[in-house]
């Protein structure tokens, strides 16, 4: 009799058990009643793939940047904008002939789906960018020009400073007028955008990777201009020459 109880016992013990790890491990949860499940099994969005890409690119981890770029194609292949990242990724990595193939991934997409007629942001500028770098250079800097219009003209109040525009918004124009090739205004944009509190309280300092930018690398006042929002401890990082910037003064120890 003993044993039988035992037997009773081991076998409840085990059905429960059983249970248990079903309830936890397979059973399908409604999310609405059991916040649990939303959290379990939980992909990332592509935004969130799109943020990790850049906070990569932006600390110069290239491997993860394709990782993080092919997870990003791999949840939509005939997404412009998964092939316009995969197309930045191999850029900065010097595979110009792999980037090539997604430039012009980007051309034939938008060109089958609108007819020719590329239009407003965004697929215009993955276009002007595709152009620029897998079709012809001339063509991508005019369609950046285009942009670089098309959004001034729908933000700005009249102002000729554009003093009615925001701090992305000078930060976008810095980057259309630069991809542009019109260097100078997109300095002066670039200036705005910092005075108005762009990139205050990014630790990545994507500006400093963020390829729109990159005809203004030259250019020793653009680092000037983003001293005080370099990231701390990245300030001789990417080529960035540490006399162009301003360190602030040592803090006085207490007593």
């Amino acid at each position: 009799m003993g044993i039988g109880m035992r037997h009773v016992v081991w076998t409840s013990a085990a059905l429960a058990l059983g249970a248990f790890l079903y309830v936890v491990t397979l059973e399908p949860m409604d999310e609405q009643h059991n916040p649990r499940a939303g959290a379990l099994d939980q992909r990332p969005s592509s935004e969130q793939i799109v943020s990790q890409i850049r906070r990569s690119l932006s600390n110069g981890q290239l491997d993860s940047a394709r990782v993080e770029a092919l997870e990003l194609f791999g949840l939509d292949p005939n997404s412009v904008r998964s092939a316009f990242y995969c197309g930045i990724v191999e850029r900065a990595s010097g595979n110009n002939s792999t980037a090539r193939g997604y430039w012009r991934m980007i051309i034939n997409l938008i060109e089958r789906r609108h007819d020719g007629q590329v239009g407003y942001a965004p697929h215009l500028y993955f276009y002007a960018w595709a152009q620029l770098e897998g079709g012809d250079a001339d063509t991508g800097r005019q369609l950046f020009g285009q942009l670089a219009d098309q959004y001034e003209q729908g933000t700005k109040d009249g102002d000729d400073r554009w003093g009615g525009l925001g701090a992305m918004d000078h930060y976008n124009l810095a980057c259309y007028r630069s991809l542009a090739g019109a260097t100078e205004r997109a300095m002066e944009h670039w200036a705005l955008a910092v005075e108005l509190g762009y990139g205050r309280g990014d630790v990545h300092g994507w500006w400093t990777a963020d390829p729109d930018l990159e005809a203004l690398h030259a250019n020793e006042e653009f680092w000037r201009i983003g001293a005080d929002i370099y990231p701390e401890g990245r300030r001789q990082e990417r080529g960035v020459r540490p006399d162009l910037v301003d360190e602030p003064e040592p803090a006085m120890a207490d007593g």
